[in-house]
């Protein structure tokens, strides 16, 4: 039967812990008493192990014992602590999170020996990053980020966990939380969440990771590419709506930039210089203008996405500036340098487009002088192509040579 004995396991439990067979007894109350099994275990197991009482099962005494042996017989006392402590608070830690975190702060440390010391070790640690990342509770437990981008923390050192300053703080310094949010956000981005490992970042104050990662994240959607497509032409996109998880990257890159990079030198803005990472900064402020720039090519505003992308002095825009252009190509960031196909077939487009349309509006009626205005645009046009096709031979971009064949027959078209 799974029902709980009337003592609760306590019938069983207390000769066992008269015989000092304390692993056992501990084992028992919170295996078969169920939920209160579990919190009786637990809290006498801490008072236990705080008296200096060990948690293991006595059959010789201590001084008849080898030291190897002895030091693994506290080891297995403090496992059996570990487990019952992270079980019990795993129990309420979604309804509870603060007092969740009070528990695994006195989990022990297994790479101690002895009895309890006051400090908190890896494996608490490594608890407590388990416990942002399941319950998500990261303003209770860690607080929110400020205005001005600093972590508003626990500054007041009577804070207890049951004041309204981030539970975390209560247990360790300003470093030290810092220190966990990361750890924490590197954890959640090897499991593929991107979204929480961004949020953890950035209240940890650890804005080079958090650009990199916006960065990798905008460099990724900069084309919204449907199942199947392996390109990103102005005629697909423009048959496409923008994506949700695009449409989610990019608010929250304007989030950021509009609270952090566009008012002069904010905390950010000294972070990133600290961290020597300004130039993330930088690759992040032209990632937002490319993703303007591909909206506008969604939406077929060939002129206003070509005026665009000639601002942001990525391409040569005479010949004298071949060698300059490749040279600073290859400085790009890496997420750029990945992308650019991309870039330089929507380029090639806009000017494809506007050569098309120009063209087709000769000899409607136009003054001598406006046809020559419109044969002088086209042969503009038709230069700048010449030179994008020279500089995508140059770089040798990172993608299919289909991407180089249709820009190059693009090109050809423009006659």
């Amino acid at each position: 039967s799974n029902s709980v004995p009337s003592s609760g396991g306590w019938a069983y439990a207390f000769p066992l812990l008269l015989a000092q067979q304390y692993s056992t007894a501990l084992t028992h109350l919170a295996e078969v008493g169920s939920g209160t099994g579990l919190l009786q275990a637990t809290h006498l197991g801490l008072i236990m192990y705080h008296a200096g009482i060990p948690l293991y099962d006595f059959n010789l005494q201590p001084s008849q014992l080898e030291e190897s042996k002895q030091n693994d017989k506290d080891a297995s006392g403090k496992q059996l602590l570990s487990k019952l402590i992270v079980s019990y608070a795993s129990a309420f830690q979604t309804a509870d999170p603060k007092t969740a975190l009070e528990y695994l702060v006195r989990l022990p440390d297994p790479t101690s020996t002895g009895t309890a010391t006051a400090s908190i070790g890896q494996f608490a640690k490594k608890q407590i990053r388990r416990l942002l990342l399941e319950t998500r509770a990261f303003e209770p437990l860690a607080g929110k980020v400020s205005s001005n981008g600093s972590r508003e923390s626990a500054t007041d050192t009577s804070a207890t966990p049951s004041s309204s300053l981030p539970a975390m703080d209560c247990y360790f310094s300003s470093a030290e939380v810092s220190s966990i949010l990361a750890d924490a956000a590197v954890d959640t981005l090897r499991e593929g969440n991107k979204a929480d490992a961004a949020e953890l970042f950035a209240l940890a104050g650890r804005y080079g990771s958090l650009l990199s990662l916006l960065n990798c994240e905008l460099a990724s959607h900069l084309v919204d590419v449907s199942p199947g497509e392996g390109g990103g032409s102005g005629e697909q996109l423009q048959q496409q709506q923008e994506s949700e998880e695009r449409r989610f990257w990019r608010n929250a890159a304007l989030h950021f930039h509009s609270l952090h990079l566009a008012h002069g030198r904010t905390h950010v803005v000294e972070v990133l210089e600290k961290e020597g990472n300004l130039a993330l900064g930088n690759t992040f402020q032209l990632l937002m203008n490319l993703m303007v720039f591909f909206d506008r090519c969604r939406d077929q505003h060939w002129e206003d996405a070509w005026t665009l992308i000639d601002s942001l002095l990525l391409l040569p825009q005479a010949e004298v500036e071949m060698t300059r252009k490749v040279e600073a190509f290859h400085c790009l960031d890496n997420v750029l340098q990945h992308s650019f196909h991309h870039i330089a077939l929507a380029s090639m487009e806009c000017l494809y487009h506007q050569h098309s349309n120009l063209k087709s509006s000769l000899g409607r009626g136009q003054s001598a002088s406006a046809a020559g205005a419109t044969e002088q645009r086209l042969m503009e046009l038709r230069g700048r192509g010449r030179l994008l096709v020279t500089f995508v031979g140059l770089i040798q971009m990172r993608s299919s040579t289909d991407t180089n064949a249709r820009i190059a027959r693009m090109e050809a078209y423009m006659m």
